[in-house]
């Protein structure tokens, strides 16, 4: 008997083994593996968060998280002239400061490497826990997910509180003067984005990474079967764009307002905390099982 990998098969994927549903309440063989059936029928709260969810559907949440990527983003920008997810960007503003420009945004370079060390911070971390726990179990996103919503909150509080001054656009003057502070929000905001980003790899969505859309536009419009119905990765890329746009567009109506990059903020961390319920209510992943020729035989023996 050998378990499907997670994030492998999805809308409508057909296999000539037969398959099973695990039962949520058995009893887990070892940690981040799906339970085993021990007949009980009894499990409690841990057999729950240890069993691998069906990522059949996990593109939606996924999208979820590209339209958050896209608010924080626009609105983070806005304020700081860095990127707190989009670290293609942050890597050129980051080779100006060698020739000491834009000469407007003294210390830029500084945000940029920040904001690059701490997301791979975050997608370290988020590897060393997939080799411990499954990257598929309730428990494992729950977690993942939380912590990324703490970690937007906590920024949002500092925003919020006027600990982090010239949060705000219209604050913010050309007049050569830095604020380190400002690197101290971006740390959490980085880092969970590098946890996301991670998290959608682990899924087997490659479709969809959740920060970036270069290599999106290639294989969109590179795809064969582009214009074909039922392209599941062409549907994936297509909508990783537009709910990218969409996020960008309503986060700097969020910051324009009176909400400011603390508004920006607050939405995306709430949509983090729904997405991170909404793992514990995905249905059961399927195990399928492969039945050699032999086998049959035995056991119609």
């Amino acid at each position: 008997m050998a378990s499907a990998p997670a994030g492998q098969c999805s809308f409508g994927c057909t296999s000539d083994s037969s398959t099973t549903t695990a039962n949520p309440h058995a009893k887990p063989d070892a940690i981040g593996e799906t339970p085993i059936e021990d007949g009980s029928g009894r499990g409690g709260v841990r057999n729950y968060l240890l069993t691998r969810i069906s990522t059949q559907h996990a593109d939606l949440s996924l999208l979820l998280c590209t339209f958050v990527s896209g608010v924080i983003d626009s609105s983070v920008y806005n304020s700081w002239a860095v990127f707190a997810a989009m670290q293609t960007g942050n890597t050129i503003f980051l080779s100006l400061g060698a020739s000491n420009q834009p000469v407007t945004k003294p210390y830029g370079w500084l945000r940029s490497l920040t904001a690059i060390i701490c997301f791979m911070f975050g997608a370290v971390l988020t590897g060393i826990k997939r080799e411990k726990y499954s990257a598929s179990s309730r428990g494992t996103l729950f977690t993942s997910f939380i912590l990324q919503a703490a970690a937007v909150f906590l920024a949002a509080g500092l925003v919020q509180g006027g600990a982090i001054p010239g949060s705000k656009p219209h604050a913010q003057k050309v007049n050569g003067k830095v604020d380190f502070w400002e690197l101290l929000p971006l740390v959490f905001l980085a880092m969970q984005f590098g946890a996301q980003i991670a998290t959608s790899r682990l899924l087997g969505v490659r479709e969809i990474p959740t920060t970036v859309l270069t290599s999106l536009y290639t294989d969109l419009i590179t795809d064969p079967l582009l214009l074909r119905g039922g392209n599941i990765k062409r549907n994936r890329r297509f909508g990783s764009i537009l709910f990218m746009l969409l996020g960008g567009i309503s986060g700097g109506w969020i910051s324009k307002s009176s909400a400011g990059l603390a508004g920006s903020l607050f939405v995306g961390g709430a949509i983090k905390v729904g997405l991170a319920v909404g793992w514990l209510l995905f249905p059961v992943e399927e195990v399928k099982e492969e039945v050699t020729k032999g086998e049959k035989v035995k056991a119609e023996a």
